[in-house]
């Protein structure tokens, strides 16, 4: 079973939402980067700086992952104040995240139980 992933393109001084259907799903993220990654509906004016970013995969991951929802705002000050780009240019948040079955452990709150059904490699 592949889980399907979801990613999200969110434009400055908006915010990043990430929500789970099913009451048993938690949101795991995948992959999070700061910048200005692609000409996208963000940026639209390459400018001479298309490609910077930062891997920001922490920052999402303990604001989302482990939880059936989460909001961040998309502010330089959330991504302590990292400028991969020219400080002038407008920033965006990509983010991929699933959905994934599992539970906190009450007892251990940094702690989240996946119950993965089933792993398939697959050759390359």
């Amino acid at each position: 079973m592949c889980v399907d992933a979801t990613e999200h393109v969110v434009c400055q001084s908006k915010y990043f939402r990430a929500k789970c259907s099913s009451p048993d799903e938690l949101v795991l993220v995948q992959r999070a980067r700061y910048g200005r990654m692609n000409l996208s509906k963000c940026v639209r004016e390459n400018f001479g700086y298309i490609g910077c970013s930062n891997d920001v995969i922490d920052i999402v991951d303990s604001h989302c992952s482990g939880r059936r929802a989460c909001s961040l705002r998309v502010l330089d000050e959330n991504f302590m104040n990292m400028k991969p780009c020219h400080e002038d240019l407008k920033l965006y948040l990509s983010v991929k995240y699933s959905c994934v079955e599992g539970q906190l452990l009450r007892d251990r709150p940094n702690c989240i139980l996946l119950r993965v059904t089933h792993i398939i490699s697959r050759p390359y």
